[in-house]
């Protein structure tokens, strides 16, 4: 029986080695293969902040480019402003003259009135004394 129980010992020892083993080969390869996933979420992590810092780069650039639009925009408003201000001042100043012109017009028509009525007169006038005679 003691030999029996050597026996039975010496395997029950050799199977707590194989098991040990076995638990050491599944504790390393559970230890590579957390490595892999921790490697992979590290590459995930920086491929996520790479797209992010490319997104975020582009747009910067076409918020860039709307500024720009924005500033060329407003210059190009304020110069049709100005043109349509001195338009308008020009358009002021012509019908400022127009109406002087119309004003000396209207007195030049008028002396004109005034001056045939008069030759009207003495004509009349004349004509009464060449009938009188």
């Amino acid at each position: 029986y003691r030999e029996q129980d050597r026996t039975i010992s010496s395997l029950m020892d050799g199977l707590e080695a194989d098991r040990r083993e076995e638990l050491e080969r599944l504790k390393r390869r559970h230890e590579e293969q957390m490595k892999k996933v921790v490697m992979l979420v590290e590459n995930e992590m920086k491929l996520v902040s790479q797209t992010q810092a490319q997104k975020n780069s582009l747009l910067e650039e076409k918020l860039a480019i709307s500024q720009e639009s924005v500033a060329k925009a407003r210059d190009e408003l304020k110069k049709v402003k100005d043109d349509a201000y001195a338009l308008v001042s020009e358009l002021k100043r012509d019908l400022e003259l127009a109406l002087a012109d119309k004003d000396k017009l209207r007195r030049e028509l008028e002396w004109k009135a005034q001056e045939y009525e008069r030759k009207k007169l003495i004509d009349a006038q004349e004509m009464e004394t060449l009938r009188n005679t």
